[in-house]
């Protein structure tokens, strides 16, 4: 085979590896990892979950919250741009694995250990916003829920 004929064939798998999106997706929406904490009444919550939905539409990431703090990686974190943010607290969401929380399912309604409800105005009825911009580095949002 010659020189010539080799550099066809691998730029031909090239091409076809990126057209199938061997590299990458182009109809995915750029993410960003996002990391922070979170406090109700100022005492940092004991268990919940945390989503961003992008606006005015997208695909939603969530991250459990354990000790106050949340971390946000799955897919690469959350979509870049406006998003609406929902926090629930959840009763000791350490028996729920990662996919019941990333699943959607609703734990706006379940007590903690500690007996907190965060009220609606933070999930359900949200009014938290927030921009993700892009970087290369964790964005860092904390939130200070009132009671």
């Amino acid at each position: 085979m010659t020189v010539q004929w080799r550099i066809m064939l691998c730029c031909s798998i090239l091409g076809i590896s990126a057209g199938c999106g061997g590299f990458g997706s182009q109809d995915a929406p750029a993410r960003r990892i996002v990391e922070g904490m979170v406090t109700y009444g100022a005492v940092p919550l004991e268990s919940g979950e945390i989503r961003f939905f992008p606006e005015p539409s997208g695909p939603v990431a969530s991250a459990m919250i354990k000790d106050g703090k949340y971390r946000v990686t799955n897919k690469g974190g959350v979509p870049i741009g406006a998003v609406r943010v929902e926090i629930t607290s959840a009763a000791d969401t350490s028996k729920l694995s990662e996919d019941d929380i990333l699943s959607g399912q609703d734990t706006s309604s379940v007590v903690t250990s500690s007996g907190v409800v965060i009220p609606a105005r933070y999930n359900t009825e949200t009014t938290l916003k927030d921009a993700i911009p892009r970087g290369y580095n964790p964005h860092i949002i904390n939130y200070e829920l009132t009671r």
